[in-house]
């Protein structure tokens, strides 16, 4: 994650991307076979999910361990925050298997971005703040 400092988080506001923060881009790639390429699949990320809404209204900050005033926001390549939320309508990052001949399987590249945010609102204390989620894939 980023280095950012308190104050940014907490002047942008429960939920909201921190002004001058860049989001850190991860790719998973994702080796398939015997799959079908016209499958929806998603990236799903179970953890700790923050009750604070961000600003598009979505579930899509998980809850840091250590630090109950921040959270890591998930976002898809687009910087569109991804909802965390299994209840809702679209959950996780979406993605499609292309063929690959000299693999002899389906695969994906699949990237997505975190950046820290503020659960609170309130300067949160300065220092170290850990976050877990486990990833998995849905295949439908």
């Amino acid at each position: 994650m980023p280095d950012v400092w308190a104050s940014e988080l907490s002047r942008a506001g429960a939920g909201a991307k921190p002004a001058g923060v860049t989001p850190v881009a991860t790719t998973i790639p994702i080796n398939c076979t015997n799959k079908d390429t016209d499958a929806v699949m998603t990236l799903v990320f179970d953890g700790n999910i923050s009750a604070t809404r961000d600003t598009n209204g979505k579930q899509s900050i998980i809850q840091a361990q250590d630090n109950p005033d921040v959270g890591i926001m998930i976002m898809d390549s687009q910087q569109n925050s991804v909802d965390l939320n299994a209840l809702a309508t679209s959950v996780g990052v979406p993605f499609r298997l292309v063929e690959n001949q000299a693999a002899s399987a389906q695969t994906a590249d699949v990237t997505f971005l975190t950046l820290p945010v503020s659960t609170t609102g309130k300067v949160p204390a300065a220092g170290r703040y850990n976050a877990l989620a486990i990833l998995r894939v849905e295949y439908q």
